[in-house]
C-alpha cells in the first residue's frame, strides 16, 4: 500500500464529477485515497472508520455509498465489508497504458 496517491488533474473535469456536490466529490476522492485503499481499487471498508475519518455520520456515509453504487461507480459488499471502485486506474497504470 502506497503512502500517497496522485490525483489526476482531469479528475475535476470528469463529466460525472462536475455534477457532484462538494461533499460527494470529497467522499468519492476519499474512497480512492483513504489509508485503507489499495492500488487495485478493491479493499476492506469500515463504515465507522470512514465516518470518523470524513466527519460524516454513519448514515450519511451509507447514503453516499448507495449513491455511488446506484451510479455504478463502486461495488459494495455489506457482508464482507469490501469496496471495489469500478474502472479504477491508478496513475501509474494510466501512464503505462498511454505508451501503447
Amino acid at each position: 500500500m502506497a503512502k500517497y496517491r496522485s490525483i489526476m488533474v482531469d479528475f475535476w473535469r470528469d463529466n460525472f464529477i462536475v455534477k457532484l456536490s462538494f461533499e460527494e466529490k470529497s467522499f468519492y476522492q476519499y474512497l480512492m485515497n483513504n489509508p485503507g485503499s489499495s492500488q487495485c481499487g478493491i479493499y476492506s471498508f469500515s463504515l465507522p472508520v470512514a465516518a470518523f475519518e470524513t466527519g460524516l455520520s454513519n448514515g450519511r456515509v451509507m447514503e453516499l455509498i448507495e449513491k455511488f453504487v446506484a451510479d455504478e461507480k463502486i461495488l459494495y459488499d455489506e457482508k464482507t465489508e469490501e469496496i471495489m471502485i469500478v474502472n479504477y486506474s491508478p496513475p501509474k497504470r494510466c501512464e503505462l497504458l498511454g505508451q501503447y
